[in-house]
């Protein structure tokens, strides 16, 4: 199914579950705004608006609320990320969430990486990073977390 069907079919369970009769202006209105964001995300605030609100939300609401707590906690991990992903060695203090981001994206290339490429890295990182916290992809043990603690 394409994002575009996904992202009206939201729409559509919005109307239903506000009773509001459907407006084939304001749909579209809102289409043209969510299809900007990731669909992942636009399902996540859909869901937690109709939960939570009184009353059919305004476009900001449901986009206000995708920039919470995930968000937050993406920003932690690309920070972690950035301390610990760029050495080489395997004797430095490397989290097994970073080891197995790191392993998905490309040792060689996040080593080796110029600092104008790394918003593009980070790009990647971010997308498995979601697939982690998702459960779609399992953490790997950094097998080199011995060496630390002995060293």
């Amino acid at each position: 199914m394409t994002e575009r069907k996904i992202i009206s079919q939201l729409i559509v369970l919005l109307f239903k579950a506000f009773e509001k009769p459907y407006d084939k202006e304001l749909a579209g209105l809102y289409m043209n705004f969510l299809i900007q964001h990731d669909l992942e995300r636009v399902k996540e605030s859909v869901f937690k608006v109709i939960e939570t609100s009184k009353f059919f939300p305004r476009i900001g609401e449901i986009l206000e609320d995708k920039f919470t707590m995930n968000e937050a906690n993406e920003i932690k991990f690309l920070a972690r990320f950035r301390r610990q992903a760029k050495s080489r060695y395997s004797y430095d203090q490397l989290d097994d969430d970073i080891y197995t981001v790191k392993k998905y994206v490309g040792s060689a290339l996040v080593e080796d990486s110029y600092l104008k490429e790394w918003p593009w890295i980070e790009q990647k990182v971010i997308k498995v990073y979601r697939a982690i916290c998702k459960g779609h992809i399992e953490i790997m043990e950094n097998p080199h977390s011995r060496q630390v603690s002995t060293l």
